[in-house]
C-alpha cells in the first residue's frame, strides 16, 4: 500500500496488515491516504480522489522526460547500427569505432602516397581482399553515405518525436531501427500505424 498526502502524492510505501493485533479489521485500510500500489510507470505519480486511480502528476514534465529517454535510447540504437557494417558490391565490411578510425587512417595514407595502387582489406564475408585505390574511394564513399543516411534518419526521428504530443504516442515507437520504416521514400515521416491495443 502507499501513503498519500492531501494532494494524491506519494510519502512513503506501507505493510498494511488486513487485521490488528486483536483479529478486527485494520481501520487504516478505510484510510483515503493509503491507496493500493500503482502499476503503470509514472514520472510522478499522483492519486486522484475522484477517480480513485493513479494518474501522472506532472504531464509536462513526463513529456519531456520521455522524449529525452526515447532519443537517447534512438542515438544508442543508431550508433550501434551503424557500427553493425555496411555493404559495397558484395563486399560486407566492418565499422565499429575503430574500423571507421582505421578507414580515416587508410584513406589519409591512399592520399599522402598515390604510388601506393593497392589497399589490402579485411571484408566481413570474404576476409582479405585486395582493392585498388580508386576501389578503396568508392569503398569510402559507400561507408560515409551508410554513416550519413543512419544520422541523417536520427536527426529526422529525433525531430518528430520533438512534436509528439503524449507520452502514449512516444512509447509506441520501437527500436531505431523499428522506426526507420516511418521514414518514407522520400524521407518524410510517415504517420505510424495505430497500434492494435488503440
Amino acid at each position: 500500500m502507499i501513503n498519500i498526502d492531501a494532494d494524491g502524492l506519494v510519502l512513503d510505501f506501507i505493510e498494511v496488515p488486513l487485521y490488528d493485533e486483536e483479529g478486527n479489521p485494520n481501520g487504516l485500510l478505510n484510510s483515503p491516504f493509503v491507496v493500493p500500489l500503482y502499476e503503470e510507470p509514472f514520472h510522478l505519480p499522483k492519486w486522484d480522489f475522484e477517480l480513485k486511480k493513479w494518474i501522472e502528476g506532472n504531464p509536462g514534465e513526463a513529456l519531456e522526460s520521455a522524449k529525452i529517454n526515447k532519443i537517447n535510447s534512438l542515438r544508442y540504437g543508431c550508433d550501434t547500427h551503424i557500427e553493425g557494417g555496411f555493404t559495397y558490391n558484395e563486399y560486407e565490411f566492418f565499422f565499429t569505432k575503430e574500423d571507421q578510425r582505421i578507414f580515416d587512417m587508410q584513406l589519409t595514407f591512399c592520399l599522402a602516397f598515390p604510388e601506393d595502387d593497392q589497399v589490402p582489406w579485411k571484408t566481413k564475408n570474404s576476409g582479405v581482399e585486395i582493392f585498388t585505390r580508386d576501389e578503396f574511394f568508392l569503398i569510402c564513399r559507400a561507408a560515409k553515405n551508410h554513416y550519413s543516411a543512419n544520422k541523417g534518419a536520427l536527426w529526422q526521428l529525433e525531430g518528430y518525436i520533438n512534436n509528439l504530443q503524449t507520452v502514449e504516442e512516444i512509447n509506441q515507437l520501437g527500436s531505431f531501427e523499428d522506426c526507420l520504416h516511418l521514414i518514407d521514400q522520400t524521407g518524410a515521416i510517415k504517420s505510424p500505424e495505430p497500434s492494435s491495443n488503440s
